[in-house]
């Protein structure tokens, strides 16, 4: 009896020690949100422009520190807010607030008190306690100064920034101190869901920052989770008709270019704000709008999965159309990179960009290759002959010599599409003196005294997005296909 009383309690003890445990190891940790989120220059279409506008009827404003996002106060405009550089100088009343409203109510009875000052409200960062700190900030004048009482004696003069910014509600308007506080304001709707509006264009998730970053004007910067920001590039990248295996293997190139390029983090710097951009050297994005449902659940269902070499993210650039072979990094941009090795690509039976022709006559081509006549410090002449001196083992041209009448001029590697303007490298040249019937159907239609024969879209180096289409369609999985296109990586 006893024997089976101890046995008893010790299975009692044990079912206990079971369900605290389980209930111990299901509470995870706070993870900061910055080691979720990327930073992405909005640059395609808002690059230093005098001023930006956020549609949203009310905001967050605050800012990231440490990779944690602080609000320092709420907006609220029916007509939404427009953020600019100020250019001005000022002086800087002592004493802060902890809200906008108070440091506009107080700005309001200072200028009551003196009709001659232009008291306005400045948010200059956060306290210990991570609450926004405004303070008052008038317009420069040598002699101001109040002696009502302390709080309003003037505390620097002369203040001004390339980094300051003036943000206009309606007929009011505040300055954020952004060298003051250590970092540009980040802006967030209430209601995440609904996202925020810049210029009445486009929504985008996450958090908008606005800043100067040393320049004459202001550029957005969207501050946002990786995984609703590849939800906004999926789409613009690859067809979202296509296989959903395709799909998927965009998704986690996406992701893993979106991360080793942008690198984690909430936090910015307020000369360097971002180094992932929305424009086509980068990837594609083009927030809320963007979105599908096709690629949103190849997003999800690659949640969290990344491309990695040696158990480091890596780069996985991409591209449209090889012409049945891809490139290696050092063929197009110089730095070797084991990951990036040229490999066959016979699947490509469906050619995003079919064989082309492109003819330019003689006076065109001598006025594309100005800039580089001048820049290498060559006499040219008249363009008598382009002939390409080396090639990759795909059959990619590596050097072309252009002879003129009075000199010659070498082009490498990227320069060559560059200066030409055409979709790949994998080309051949012919002048007109060249039997040119042999070329393509469409090459009877080509005018010019030197014609470009090609195949291909794009540099060439990593995915062929073509021939990720074509084995999907056959039936490899996604991680094959991103196996066979990146050398020696996982995908996990």
């Amino acid at each position: 009896m006893k024997k089976r009383r101890i046995i008893v309690n010790l299975l009692l003890f044990l079912l206990i020690f079971e369900a605290v445990f389980s209930r111990i190891v299901v509470i995870k940790a706070a993870i900061p949100e910055g080691e979720n989120m990327v930073r992405v220059g909005l640059t395609k279409e808002y690059y230093n422009k005098p001023s930006i506008r956020l549609d949203n009827s009310a905001l967050k404003i605050g800012f990231s520190k440490k990779n944690v996002y602080y609000q320092a106060d709420v907006i609220r405009s029916n007509t939404g807010i427009s953020i600019s550089r100020d250019y001005g100088s000022y002086n800087v009343f002592g004493g802060s607030f902890t809200t906008y409203a108070k440091a506009a109510a107080e700005a309001a009875n200072l200028k009551a008190f003196n009709k001659t000052l232009t008291a306005v409200p400045a948010l200059i960062g956060l306290d210990k306690n991570g609450r926004g700190v405004w303070k008052l900030y008038d317009a420069y004048s040598a002699d101001a100064s109040l002696n009502t009482n302390d709080v309003y004696q003037v505390a620097s003069k002369n203040k001004s920034s390339k980094y300051l910014l003036s943000v206009n509600i309606g007929n009011s308007r505040f300055l954020v101190d952004v060298k003051e506080a250590g970092a540009n304001p980040q802006f967030e709707p209430l209601n995440r869901a609904e996202g925020v509006s810049v210029n009445n264009e486009k929504r985008y998730r996450g958090r908008i920052e606005v800043g100067t970053y040393g320049r004459s004007g202001v550029t957005p910067v969207n501050v946002v989770n990786l995984e609703e920001y590849i939800r906004g590039s999926v789409p613009l990248e690859m067809s979202p008709s296509w296989n959903i295996s395709a799909l998927k293997a965009q998704a986690v190139c996406a992701r893993s270019f979106g991360a080793a390029v942008s690198g984690f983090g909430s936090d910015g710097d307020i000369i360097k704000g971002y180094k992932l951009t929305d424009t086509i050297s980068h990837q594609s994005y083009g927030g809320m709008k963007a979105e599908k449902k096709e690629t949103d659940k190849a997003c999800k269902d690659t949640e969290n999965e990344f491309v990695t070499y040696k158990n480091k993210v890596v780069k996985t650039t991409y591209f449209s159309t090889s012409g049945g072979y891809t490139e290696s990094s050092e063929n197009v941009w110089g730095g070797k990179k084991p990951w990036l090795r040229s490999v066959p690509d016979p699947y490509e039976n469906k050619p995003e960009k079919k064989p082309w022709t492109i003819g330019y006559t003689r006076v065109e081509l001598q006025n594309m290759l100005r800039g580089y006549v001048a820049k290498k410090g060559v006499s040219l002449g008249s363009i008598e002959k382009l002939t390409i001196t080396n090639r990759s083992k795909s059959g990619r041209a590596l050097s072309l010599l252009v002879k003129g009448s009075r000199g010659r001029l070498v082009l490498s590697k990227q320069e060559i599409r560059k200066a030409f303007n055409l979709y790949s490298t994998k080309i051949n040249v012919y002048s007109s003196s060249d039997s040119v019937r042999s070329l393509s159907v469409e090459s009877g239609k080509v005018k010019g005294d030197f014609i470009f024969s090609g195949s291909g879209y794009g540099h060439g180096v990593g995915l062929s997005q073509s021939g990720a289409r074509g084995m999907a369609e056959a039936g490899y999985g996604y991680k094959r296909i991103i196996m066979y296109y990146f050398t020696g990586v996982e995908v996990h």
